[in-house]
């Protein structure tokens, strides 16, 4: 969850809206759901395809990532048409997108990742486990599932339900409803720690899930940066990320936003650029968020694999914004470093985990490293002019 606070009619708390760059009607409307008032849901009315297109784009621009949006409407409410209008405001062609029904799984890559579940025509709950959702729920990509009705108990228990009704020939009337009340302290203490004029960026300490599987416990002890203690000071921290962070709308236009030409590491690149302004990155005393490992070694293989390759193409085409990520939190700063000791750090990390017994942890960076040869070996496709 990334918030950017902005106050208004000068008022310096920010607890006017905890909101996202742009100020469209839709955006402010999405921005109910983060609002430091307690509310949780809002209702929208769309009169045009044109209304739900924007409202779609307002959509992709404020969840954050490992989002689940159960999405309930009888058929020809607009289900699909959301999925499309959210898909193509992360740069997929409208074309693509078509509703699962007949498919039940589609991935759209753009911008940002999309999963588009469909349980319309699934006998029941076990044959849409089957389609292992666990792994779109778990992965960095948001994740939209048609008739959700059908399926509500394998869903995530922090989700976003969106009740579509159709009021006329293009009119309709969308109902979100967050589930889950996981944000509402950590958006207190994220905008009470945004009063400090000094703090650039904060964000949130980083735990397991509770819930999660004694597989996922052993594999969070071998993975770098996958968990941060919670502190209770504000303490500066390289353990700031886009998963639960908040920073003032002045340092956000002043920064011209994330760079979103990176595949990977668009966080340390954004951290970085706040700490040349003289800003603080901290993260502030008692609130965390939840960010779960792979939970299995499949996604395990698969998220090295990305992360490697991704890793390469960003060295390739952005070299700049290839930087050091320390481990957990730290006070003491090195943004770049040199080609052959992240090399040399990466092995030696291997080395000493495959010496301490930390098979998983060995293993991730085994497949990194296979993941970063092919993306230097095999070029990447090059992109259409609809990319």
């Amino acid at each position: 969850m990334v918030c950017i606070v902005g106050a208004s009619s000068g008022d310096a708390t920010g607890q006017d809206a905890i909101i996202a760059p742009t100020s469209s009607a839709a955006r402010q409307e999405m921005e109910t759901l983060y609002r430091n008032d307690g509310m949780n849901s809002f209702t929208y009315h769309a009169h045009s395809v044109e209304d739900t297109n924007r409202l779609a784009a307002a959509l992709a621009e404020v969840v954050p990532d490992r989002t689940v949006v159960a999405l309930h409407g009888t058929l020809g409410a607009g289900k699909t048409q959301l999925v499309r209008g959210l898909a193509a405001a992360c740069g997929v062609p409208t074309d693509d997108v078509v509703s699962p029904t007949f498919v039940l799984c589609q991935e759209y890559r753009g911008r940002r990742t999309i999963h588009h579940l469909d349980a319309y025509r699934l006998r029941d709950e076990d044959e849409f486990l089957e389609l292992g959702p666990e792994e779109c729920f778990e992965s960095d990509a948001i994740t939209l599932v048609e008739w959700a009705d059908r399926v509500s108990d394998c869903l995530p228990s922090q989700r976003l339900e969106v009740r579509i009704e159709s009021i006329g020939e293009t009119a309709r009337r969308f109902e979100f409803i967050a589930i889950g009340g996981q944000y509402k302290r950590v958006v207190e203490q994220l905008v009470r720690a945004l009063q400090c004029s000094e703090f650039g960026l904060v964000g949130t300490s980083q735990l397991l899930p509770p819930d999660s599987s004694k597989f996922q416990r052993a594999l969070a002890m071998q993975l770098s940066r996958s968990q941060s203690p919670i502190v209770k000071t504000y303490i500066d921290s390289d353990m700031v990320t886009t998963q639960c962070c908040a920073v003032r709308r002045n340092v956000f236009e002043q920064l011209g936003g994330f760079h979103e030409g990176l595949l990977r590491g668009v966080d340390p690149e954004f951290r970085n650029r706040v700490r040349q302004l003289g800003l603080r990155v901290v993260v502030v005393p008692d609130a965390w968020h939840y960010h779960p490992v792979p939970s299995s070694v499949r996604a395990l293989v698969r998220l090295a694999f990305r992360d490697g390759y991704s890793s390469a193409q960003v060295f390739r085409q952005h070299p700049e914004a290839v930087l050091f990520n320390p481990e957990g939190h730290a006070a003491d700063f090195q943004a770049h470093y040199p080609v052959w000791g992240r090399y040399s750090r990466r092995l030696l990390d291997v080395v000493r985990k495959f010496v301490a017994g930390q098979w998983w942890g060995a293993l991730y960076g085994l497949v990194y490293v296979a993941g970063y040869a092919w993306a230097v070996i095999v070029p990447p496709r090059r992109p259409d002019k609809h990319d």
